[in-house]
C-alpha cells in the first residue's frame, strides 16, 4: 500500500495527469495526507510499546484528518458557492447592468451577402445580452 500511494504522488507530480494546476495540487495534497495517515497507523501496532506516545500519535493522526476534512470541505463550498453565484448572475437583471460592456463584433447574414458583392466586409457591434443572430 504504502508503495502504490508513493508510486501515486511520483505520478501526480511529473505527469499531472489533470486539466487544472489546482486540482493537481488539491490531488497532490490528498496523496500526501493518505502516505502520512497510513505511515502513522504503523505507530499503533507492537512496534512502539509506550502507550502514551501512541496516544500523541492517536491526536497528532486526528488532527491531520480533521485538517485534510477542513480543507475538502473548504474547497467544495468554495466552488459550490462560485458555480451558484455564476448561475444566479448569468439570470439577474442587477448583474447584467453592473457588468462591463464588451462589444463582439458579429457578422450579419444580410452583411455577408452584400460583402461579395461589394468586396467588403460588413459588421454590426453586438453588446452582452443581445441576441446573436448567425444566418
Amino acid at each position: 500500500m504504502y508503495a502504490q500511494v508513493t508510486i501515486q504522488i511520483i505520478i501526480i507530480g511529473q505527469i499531472r495527469p489533470l486539466r487544472n494546476k489546482n486540482d493537481t495540487t488539491f490531488e497532490f495534497f490528498n496523496e500526501i495526507v493518505i502516505l502520512l495517515s497510513t505511515y502513522s497507523v504503523m505507530c499503533f501496532s507492537s512496534w512502539i510499546p509506550d502507550e502514551d506516545v501512541k496516544f500523541r500519535i492517536g491526536y497528532a493522526l486526528v488532527l491531520v484528518i480533521a485538517g485534510h476534512l477542513l480543507v475538502n470541505f473548504s474547497l467544495v463550498l468554495k466552488q459550490t458557492f462560485v458555480a451558484f453565484r455564476q448561475k444566479y448572475c448569468a439570470t439577474c437583471c442587477r448583474c447584467k447592468s453592473k457588468a462591463p460592456k464588451t462589444k463582439k463584433k458579429v457578422k450579419s447574414a444580410k452583411a455577408g451577402k452584400n460583402s461579395v458583392k461589394q468586396g467588403k466586409d460588413s459588421e454590426k457591434e453586438v453588446l452582452p445580452g443581445q441576441a446573436e443572430v448567425q444566418g
